[in-house]
């Protein structure tokens, strides 16, 4: 669904000092506004205005935020900040998403078509496209991977509860037939399900990565690295770069002091201070603001503290986002709110969010107290500075209107998600469900359907399971924005969660780096990357 105002432009940025530059601008110039693009579903920035012959050779050398879970798409997350772009370099993507025109357009696959309502679905394939073992990319192999992601892929659930059938029409054509309309199901290609893996993949007793995609494996170290070789036969043609390696170096600071001495030639960050210097520096990249980009969430399971409405109402009203963010960023307070959607979003929905107010939720904690309430949480958060920093200040809000609160402090990603996600060992917790504008349904229905296998809080709810559906069946913008406005006001009624912030999640590179290709969630295409 087209956004207006995709790829607009990129305003100085005063906070830093610095006046960054847009490219591929949709009117060919620049205009004012945010200097995060916030009115926008993506902007790429500081283009490098010749950037020469493309030349052959060398490896691309990636400071990713985190490894992927798996090389097999069936367990991990892919987006751009979960290793979805390594996943995306061997298996490529059916379609992608195309933040200059507002539409998803076929990648892997020639055409996708939609029926009028948006119930029927035909993916045509490209002739000649083979899996790096040589073995014919047809209709039957991409039924045969998307009914094998279905079965426990991280969208298998909002997928198979609105697909009918998928079937082989011929060797070139597939046909998802669903049981709604639904206009963004083309988000569902560029994701996990779109990752085509090989038959020969799942044939042994271990998977094998085997896709596609312009790359093949090389090498793992987990926690270190991950090496890809070039195809010669990719179909799209042999890439420049010699192969490409991903790297995690533990922080977004450390990853722009890499690519600042030039041990890797991008970096992806997500952090605004570390945003807006990676812009000072006058990086080219890639900019993508994302929705409930930093959140506290609270557990609502049962023996939880937050199974009370009135410990979540109070915990709400104790909370001012501004002050959050003025500790945190040194005075930076341009994305903070609770509002679900920034003020400048173009899915901003102008419900009142839950303002802060100390006395109402003292009297609220009060009554929870008086029922036995102990007044005690856990606050899970990482070890970064600027987490540490919301940690403090998020505790310093409680503390004053009578909680009691502990600082459950982590390192370890890999160990936050677990608790998040595995275990639920958590009262409150710092983080994000990076809702992009391209298709806010997909990740709102993760973070919030009662059936979605990521929803971290235990929270659920009838009525916003069907404003959901209404969101998802949305045949257009003013619909999609009437049920992103009764998503919203379900969400303060019932407190899922305390929104602290948008955030901008940024990719990085020097400049001789050359043909990255943004596609969804934040993942990079680099079929066409070279280097001078």
């Amino acid at each position: 669904m087209a956004i207006s105002s995709v790829w607009r432009r990129l305003a100085a940025v005063a906070l830093v000092g610095a006046v960054a530059t847009t490219a591929g601008c949709a009117e060919g110039d620049a205009s004012a506004g945010s200097s995060l693009g916030l009115d926008s579903a993506a902007i790429a920035v500081n283009a490098v205005a010749d950037p020469g012959e493309s030349g052959d050779g060398g490896v691309l050398t990636v400071a990713e935020y985190s490894e992927p879970g798996s090389l097999d798409p069936l367990d991990t997350v892919a987006t751009g900040v979960s290793g979805g772009s390594a996943l995306a370099a061997l298996y490529d993507v059916l379609v992608r998403y195309n933040a200059e025109s507002g539409e998803y357009e076929p990648w892997l696959a020639r055409d996708l078509v939609a029926s009028e309502d948006f119930s029927t679905w035909t993916l045509t394939l490209r002739p000649g496209v083979t899996f790096s073992d040589g073995t014919p990319l047809d209709a039957a192999a991409v039924v045969a991977s998307v009914q094998r992601y279905l079965t426990g892929g991280s969208d298998a659930a909002v997928i198979s509860g609105s697909l009918e059938s998928v079937d082989v029409v011929d060797p070139a054509t597939v046909q998802f037939r669903l049981t709604h309309p639904w206009a963004t199901f083309p988000h569902m290609l560029a994701m996990g399900a779109g990752m085509i893996v090989a038959p020969a993949a799942t044939a042994g007793d271990t998977f094998t990565p085997i896709g596609a995609g312009p790359f093949t494996f090389s090498e793992y170290r987990p926690g270190e690295k991950l090496r890809l070789t070039a195809r010669d036969d990719y179909w799209g043609g042999a890439p420049h770069v010699d192969g490409l390696e991903f790297v995690w170096i533990g922080s977004g600071t450390a990853a722009l002091e890499s690519l600042d001495n030039g041990n890797v030639d991008m970096a992806t960050v997500r952090n605004v201070e570390q945003v807006r210097d990676g812009l000072a520096s006058g990086y080219e990249g890639y900019l993508e603001p994302v929705a409930l980009g930093s959140t506290m969430w609270i557990n609502h399971r049962d023996g939880r503290p937050g199974a009370d409405v009135r410990v979540r109402e109070a915990i709400a009203l104790a909370v001012d986002p501004s002050a959050v963010a003025d500790r945190a960023y040194d005075g930076d307070t341009e994305l903070a709110g609770k509002s679900i959607f920034h003020p400048e979003s173009p899915w901003y929905t102008g419900v009142e969010p839950i303002a802060a107010d100390p006395d109402a939720a003292r009297a609220l904690l009060d009554q929870a107290a008086a029922d036995g309430y102990d007044r005690r949480l856990t606050l899970l958060v990482g070890t970064d500075p600027v987490a540490q920093q919301q940690a403090l200040a998020l505790q310093a809000q409680l503390q004053n209107v009578g909680f009691r609160v502990e600082l459950d402090a982590d390192p370890s990603v890999t160990s936050r998600i677990t608790k998040l996600y595995v275990k639920n060992a958590f009262d409150l917790a710092i983080g994000s469900s990076a809702v992009v504008a391209s298709d806010p349904f997909h990740q709102l229905n993760d973070t919030v359907s009662s059936t979605a296998a990521y929803n971290l809080t235990g929270y659920a709810s009838p009525e916003m399971d069907a404003a959901l559906v209404a969101l998802q069946e949305a045949p257009d913008d003013d619909a999609e924005r009437a049920a992103l406005a009764d998503i919203e006001r379900l969400w303060n009624r019932d407190v899922v969660s305390v929104n602290l912030s948008t955030a901008v999640n940024a990719e990085f590179w020097r400049d001789t780096v050359h043909g990255v290709v943004p596609a969804s969630d934040f993942m990079m295409l680099f079929g066409d990357v070279w280097k001078n």
